[in-house]
């Protein structure tokens, strides 16, 4: 309980950290941005850190883990200041002070800090009765490619199966919850479990933030949540309809509903306990949504009245760029969706031509302030190719079909 409680500690420092900014930068969210400030605040302080351990050719330490939360503090404040005085000196309104916000918005903040700490003792507790690192998964695979990042001189990490090859395999993922543990002062063995239950604890936050982004209202924002973090797929009902009943289900085969494929999702992933990267991306993906769900538009009924002065929307454009990048550094595989999403987002909001062309320009810069995690990451394959072999409608409604009935 204690390694739980000391990463809890630390997650919600680095999302104090970052909101100020987030707070000046989102302005058309109902929150500010402060359900999805920690995991955003999380990848800002890692990146700081093992930047800084790639440019001494150090591992990172405990000290520079947590010099670098105070880093990502300064560098929040003073972008927010920097905005401020830019927007001043064009002769913009004075936006809303952080003081003003905690006011206006107590019941939200409270509402987050309940559902961050509910969330992270419920998953916790669920999660220290899987504690095993054994072959029966692949959690061996990812306690590896972790210990290799925490000894490595910064990124890329080292290939712990081939010595002296950087790792050919996108692993920034690994580098976040390396952050975290050098943090939080311990190591895989500790915080193996406590970070998965963090990590899935976030994903739950920033699925708050997109839902009250969409609806700008607290009760459907937290069934959105819950339906991310909990709704899975039909598979129960069809072992109830063979069996009559639910007595020893067959809780694996959730995640293969359809033939020739694997079908994960959220709260699977959290039983059978891997640290993959599609796992550790979860909640950062949804952070990407929260900034393109800020762009000014018709998709936040509950928001204040925008204050989109240039600067802020070339800051928040940066923002967007960082965040997708970290999206791409960690799990590649989910780039695509996101661009896709922000375009159709984009599309049904009216967004300005401006929110457009920045936007885009965000994602071309997206790689850039994650080169040096992109080192050694080769491609074997590239393009979009057909798939031969097609799922029949039973087995789509199996995996879709509570979101369906949602829809």
């Amino acid at each position: 309980m204690g390694d739980l409680l000391r990463g809890y500690a630390i997650v919600s420092l680095c999302g104090w950290a970052a909101f100020p900014l987030l707070h000046r930068l989102l302005p058309s969210l109902p929150d500010r941005g402060y359900a999805a400030s920690r995991a955003f605040g999380l990848v800002l302080a890692a990146w700081i850190g093992y930047a800084g351990a790639t440019v001494t050719g150090r591992p990172l330490s405990g000290g520079g883990a947590r010099a670098a939360l105070v880093v990502a503090a300064v560098l929040s404040l003073a972008g927010r200041a920097l905005i401020d005085a830019l927007a001043r000196r064009s002769g913009a309104d004075a936006d809303e002070s952080l003081s003003a916000f905690a006011r206006r918005c107590a019941g939200t903040v409270a509402l987050v800090e309940a559902l961050f700490c509910g969330a992270t003792l419920l998953l916790g507790w669920l999660s220290e009765h899987n504690p095993a690192i054994d072959p029966d998964s692949e959690r061996f695979m990812d306690y590896a490619l972790l210990r290799s990042t925490l000894r490595s001189p910064g990124l890329p990490a080292g290939d712990p199966w081939f010595g002296g090859a950087p790792l050919n395999y996108y692993h920034f993922g690994y580098a976040v919850v390396g952050f975290l543990m050098r943090a939080a002062g311990g190591g895989p063995a500790r915080l193996f479990v406590p970070a998965l239950a963090l990590v899935h604890a976030l994903t739950w936050c920033s699925a708050f933030g997109v839902g009250l982004a969409l609806y700008g209202r607290r009760r459907p924002a937290i069934a959105a949540a819950a339906a991310v973090l909990v709704a899975g797929n039909f598979e129960w009902v069809r072992q109830w309809v063979t069996r009559g009943s639910l007595a020893g289900f067959d809780w694996f085969s959730a995640s293969r509903v359809l033939r020739n494929a694997i079908c994960e999702f959220p709260f699977f992933s959290l039983l059978w306990g891997d640290l993959h990267p599609y796992v550790v991306a979860l909640p950062l993906f949804l952070v990407a949504l929260n900034v393109v769900l800020a762009s000014p538009g018709r998709l936040s009924p509950g928001a204040c009245p925008p204050v989109d002065h240039v600067t802020v929307a070339i800051g928040r454009a940066g923002a967007l760029a960082f965040i997708a990048g970290a999206c791409l550094a960690v799990h590649p595989w989910d780039a695509p969706v996101l661009v896709a999403v922000a375009v159709l987002v984009w599309m049904v909001s009216g967004s300005v031509p401006r929110t457009i062309v920045l936007g885009f320009a965000s994602f071309a810069l997206a790689p850039l302030p994650f080169a040096f995690a992109l080192r050694g990451f080769r491609q074997h394959g590239r393009g979009l190719g057909w798939v031969p072999v097609r799922s029949d409608p039973l087995e789509w409604a199996m995996a879709f079909g509570p979101f369906v009935l949602l829809a």
